[in-house]
């Protein structure tokens, strides 16, 4: 699943904003406090709460390479979940390119899979524009404050 958007938000203020929220996972997860520069490469395991249950997630951050990629994979019972952002300059702004691949643990095969990617693409698509309009609007107001 692929999603491009336009955001008014320079590629480092952008990627300011990842940065931080990686770190701050990593300090819930973790207890520890890591600087910017530990992200590539950087793995931990997570306990996720989702709905009445919880499950245990590790978390690798493929590629931080400021401001231009940043990729992080979360592995599950159920499967894994690959996110790329990938940033470039554009007039006002950055353009980001917003990828998110998912391996299932259990292929589900016929019309009953083909429904189920597609309801699933549905709401990664929805998250994923969610994400980066969080992320620009903290980005907004970080340059405020500043």
């Amino acid at each position: 699943m692929e999603l491009t958007r336009k955001l008014a938000i320079s590629p480092e203020e952008f990627f300011e904003q990842v940065e931080q929220s990686a770190i701050e996972d990593i300090e819930r997860a973790t207890g520890k406090r890591i600087s910017p520069d530990k992200l590539h490469g950087f793995h931990y395991a997570k306990v996720v709460k989702q709905d009445k249950h919880t499950s245990k997630m590790k978390v690798k951050v493929r590629c931080c390479r400021p401001p231009e990629r940043y990729q992080v994979r979360f592995v599950y019972d159920q499967g894994s979940n690959t996110v790329t952002y990938e940033v470039e300059p554009a007039e006002g702004g950055c353009t980001v390119r917003y990828v998110e691949e998912f391996e299932t643990a259990r292929p589900t095969k016929g019309i009953g899979g083909m429904l189920h990617r597609k309801f699933y693409e549905g709401q990664v698509i929805s998250k994923a524009k969610q994400t980066l309009s969080t992320i620009e609007k903290r980005a907004m107001k970080a340059r405020h404050t500043s």
